[in-house]
């Protein structure tokens, strides 16, 4: 038997390990509202949006920004740098552009 040694499992290893690049914003914040047992309308509340809001960042219908992305990782206790980098994706992807986003703190 053979074993191998953890990396240890960051959102983003384990993200990939189960979807491989797909993840957006709109599905980590559906993860997150189901994991939660959430309504859209209270996750609305949670993170200061809209439950139409919400709605629409599911299905990918609007974007957030950067800031905003940073804003709802604190509420919700998650990694700033993880939902800001979805965010920033999501734009390059929505104009087309062939590049995949990396953050590191500043």
């Amino acid at each position: 038997m053979t074993t191998r040694k953890s990396k240890g499992s960051s959102t983003a290893e384990l993200e990939k390990a189960l979807l491989g690049d797909a993840m957006t914003f709109g599905k980590a914040l559906m993860g997150l509202r189901e994991l939660y047992a959430l309504s859209q309308g209270e996750m609305g509340k949670r993170v200061g949006l809209s439950k139409q809001h919400v709605c629409d960042i599911e299905k990918e219908r609007r974007s957030v920004s950067p800031a905003k992305a940073a804003t709802i990782a604190r509420k919700l206790g998650h990694p700033e740098a993880y939902f800001v980098r979805l965010a920033l994706q999501g734009r390059i992807n929505h104009d087309g552009l062939k590049f995949k986003v990396s953050l590191e703190a500043a």
